[in-house]
């Protein structure tokens, strides 16, 4: 009996870890933000590539949250 309980999880299990890949997505993007300004301060990303790629990961940002 515990096998079969342990091949099908609980609602609540499958919610933690929609939750905890939402956080890593939300965690991941925040750190893509800094590299993108990192390499912009550093002058080794030209100020168009800077602004398109910012847009970009807004854009998987607010895609993000919107699918939560």
């Amino acid at each position: 009996m515990q096998t079969a309980r342990a091949a099908n999880p609980s609602i609540t299990a499958i919610a933690t870890s929609v939750d905890k890949a939402a956080d890593i997505k939300r965690e991941s993007l925040r750190l893509e933000l800094e590299a993108i300004q990192s390499r912009y301060e550093d002058g080794s990303l030209p100020r168009a590539s800077y602004k398109r790629l910012r847009e970009n990961v807004a854009l998987m940002q607010m895609d993000l949250e919107d699918n939560l």
